[in-house]
């Protein structure tokens, strides 16, 4: 193993970097010199500012946003899984060692200067992720072992030996690369920039660590003896130590001294420096002022700049990131049908305040969000009473094709008694008002209802995926589950009854209108799910089949529960 190591490490010397399994060996063995005359790698490059702040901060700005595990809603939106495991692992502790941010911004770290980066996935014995272990590049070869096959990983363990990982098991993500499975290396290609960088930096160190002295001769017009000969150099060199250059020195017989060398000044040393930065910056696609050089920043750019960062630099890896976690976490089809993981972009913003409390303005004002959608944002606790939950909308803004028509919100023209009955028109436009305050309410009421429902379905449905995924024996944990999953949804389908009874009264007070909904809901519920454990008479529930069911579910019960109360409000509209 030692030897096949030795000669993988000896390769990449001249063909480029390839996995040794040991990073010792890979920091003696696993670089090239650049054309500067200094090796760079992966762990070398980190030595130049520009590139640890490159990598600094591209890392440290994709780990620092929330990541979020989002259910789908029927409505078109789309709320936070809590109920979920997979949720609080991307978003709090993706092992028992590292936190959400730290894993990412190591992987994420580990893909700018090593091309990939790679994380093995702990499964559950009901197959749920539990663990995201992030493994070393250097340790993990993807191949494929038959042509057009599935592509396996090879991980070179602490002890050497080999391990053989399915890709349904890793989390791959990869850089620009030539065939979409394996990235470039930015630290390779950069070799010769990051190298001149390297060696200005070691060219100013050697400089003034010799106290500013440039390389020097001494000329003398004979022969010196030995002794002569020695003494004036031990002089010279006395003069020369760093710390030293202050030192008179004295010389004898005519000598005289000259300095040999390109001075820094003339090498343009501190614009190679300035122009190296730029050049890491173009490498790693990053604004200069990302990296501290504001030379070419000023208040009018750097704004502009700033949203550069987001779009052009940020963007790419964030897309890579979400649709790599998608495909290996999410798993089946039906399941990326009604959840979604993505980044939420709006944290880069955070210690901006005028331009955040612009955009909340914006928002509110246009009636897209509440005030306590608003407070919650800003990590601030939900207006008492329901006070922030109302969404404003223009006084002056109606929908194209009512032009002509009350306003839904206004009063109805008032019909008095008068010397001449109301006209035609009149009649009409009070009808239409009616008409369109009436449609008004029963829209606003139905998502109402929608929402309500919603919830306690997705609740429902949560719960009985975690009981599948815990081998539980679900007759018996439906005969525990839905006693207090009706008390819930009753009391969370209390105030939308009461609202319901203010457009059709009813006989039954809002409580006792409510349970007998939810005992109908429940049955339903009950019914389908023993149709689930009859279909799998004594062997395992068929996990397709109940993910079908739930899905079901989630999309269609809400609609027709809501529809049903509609119905009932229209007829009992048309009645009077």
């Amino acid at each position: 193993m030692f030897t096949a190591a030795l000669v993988d490490s000896v390769r990449s010397f001249w063909l480029g970097e390839k996995s040794t399994g040991d990073p010792a060996l890979a920091a003696i063995f696993g670089s090239r010199a650049s054309t500067a005359g200094v090796n760079v790698s992966q762990w070398t490059a980190l030595n130049y500012s520009a590139v640890f702040a490159a990598v600094n901060c591209i890392a440290g700005a994709i780990a620092s946003l929330p990541l979020f595990l989002y259910e789908r809603l029927p409505n078109g939106g789309k709320d936070h899984a809590l109920d979920d495991r997979l949720y609080w692992l991307l978003h709090s502790e993706w092992n028992q060692e590292m936190s959400s941010m730290i894993a990412r911004e190591t992987m994420t770290a580990h893909a700018l200067t090593w091309g990939n980066a790679y994380a093995e996935i702990e499964w559950s014995a009901g197959g749920d992720p539990l663990a995201i272990w992030p493994l070393t590049p250097e340790r993990v070869q993807p191949h494929r072992p038959v042509p057009r096959g599935p592509l396996v990983y090879t991980v070179i363990q602490e002890d050497g030996s080999q391990v053989d990982l399915r890709q349904e098991d890793m989390i791959h993500v990869p850089g620009l690369g030539y065939d979409g499975i394996v990235g470039y290396s930015v630290i390779g290609l950069a070799r010769d920039s990051i190298g001149l960088g390297l060696a200005t930096e070691k060219f100013g160190g050697s400089f003034f660590g010799r106290g500013g002295w440039p390389g020097m001769v001494a000329q003398h017009p004979g022969r010196l003896t030995e002794g002569a000969h020695e003494r004036l150099k031990n002089s010279i060199n006395e003069a020369l130590v760093p710390g030293n250059a202050r030192n008179l020195l004295l010389v004898e017989e005519g000598i005289k001294i000259e300095k040999v060398g390109i001075p820094p000044e003339d090498a343009q040393f501190l614009q190679t420096r300035e122009f190296q930065i730029t050049e890491i910056a173009r490498w790693f696609n990053i604004p200069p002022h990302k990296l501290r050089d504001l030379s070419r920043a000023t208040f009018s750019n750097i704004e502009q700049q700033q949203t550069e960062f987001v779009v052009d630099t940020l963007r790419p890896w964030l897309v890579r990131w979400e649709q790599e976690l998608t495909r290996k976490l999410l798993g089946p089809t039906v399941r990326r049908r009604r959840q979604a993981i993505e980044h939420v972009v709006d944290g880069l913003q955070r210690g901006e305040h005028l331009p955040r409390f612009q955009g909340y303005a914006i928002a509110r004002q246009w009636g897209w969000m509440s005030v306590d959608e608003i407070r919650a944002l800003e990590n601030l606790n939900p207006l008492p009473n329901g006070a922030g939950e109302t969404y404003l909308t223009p006084a002056n803004m109606l929908p194209a094709d009512q032009v002509d028509q009350a306003s839904p919100d206004a009063p109805a023209p008032a019909i008095t008694a008068a010397a001449e009955p109301p006209s035609e028109r009149t009649l009409d436009q009070t009808a239409a008002a009616m008409a369109a305050r009436q449609a008004f309410l029963v829209t606003a009421e139905r998502a109402l209802f929608v929402e309500v429902i919603g919830r306690q379905v997705r609740r429902e449905s949560a719960a009985i995926r975690k009981a599948l995924g815990q081998a539980t024996d679900l007759a018996a944990w439906a005969e525990t589950f839905y006693p207090r999953h009706a008390a819930i949804f009753c009391e969370a389908l209390v105030p939308a009854v009461r609202f319901h009874q203010v457009a059709a009264p009813d006989e039954l007070p809002a409580p006792e209108r409510a349970r007998a909904m939810v005992e109908a809901y429940v049955e339903v519920s009950r019914a389908d799910l023993a149709r689930v454990l009859a279909a799998a008479g004594e062997g395992p529930v068929d996990r397709d089949l109940v993910e079908a069911m739930l899905t079901r579910w989630e999309i269609e019960r809400p609609g027709i529960l809501a529809d049903a109360v509609m119905a009932e409000t229209l007829t009992r509209a048309m009645a009077e």
